[in-house]
């Protein structure tokens, strides 16, 4: 029995000190702007819980469609409030989706805050971007 129970003490120490190597999420990397982020491969980037893109349509009939990339976050972002009041205009912005070490990399080019909407203790932030472009998997080295 005793030897059941190390074993198990055993494994929830070593899961506590691998975990971090291994963590999940989806990170968004805007400008300058600092986020909370402590995952090594992120750290300082934006924590993103859901998240999506879509297209909206203009205000005229002859206005183009629009893309947009939207993600909520939790926390105060004074600085995105700042770059929508501003029109702050972003070359490139990273979004990172992490899974055990691997990242899957999208790359959104001309962007810009439309939006950041408080909803709780959750923030909507909205972008519009040009193109998403340089999609890429960077793989974790087996071992």
């Amino acid at each position: 029995m005793r030897a059941h129970r190390f074993a198990a003490f055993a494994f929830i120490v070593l899961s506590c000190l691998i975990a971090p190597a291994f963590a999940d999420g989806s990170f968004v990397r805007i400008g300058e702007i600092n986020g909370t982020a402590a995952e090594s491969q992120h750290q300082g980037w934006i924590p993103v819980g859901l998240w999506g893109t879509e297209t909206r349509s203009g205000r005229w009939f002859w206005s183009s469609p629009k893309s947009v990339f939207w993600f909520e976050t939790g926390g105060d972002h004074a600085a995105l409030e700042k770059a929508l009041q501003n029109k702050t205009f972003y070359d490139k912005v990273l979004f990172d989706v992490s899974i055990r070490g691997n990242v899957l990399r999208t790359t959104f080019t001309a962007v810009r805050v439309i939006a950041v909407e408080q909803q709780g203790k959750v923030e909507k932030i909205t972008l519009q971007f040009k193109k998403q472009t340089d999609q890429s998997i960077t793989f974790t080295a087996a071992k």
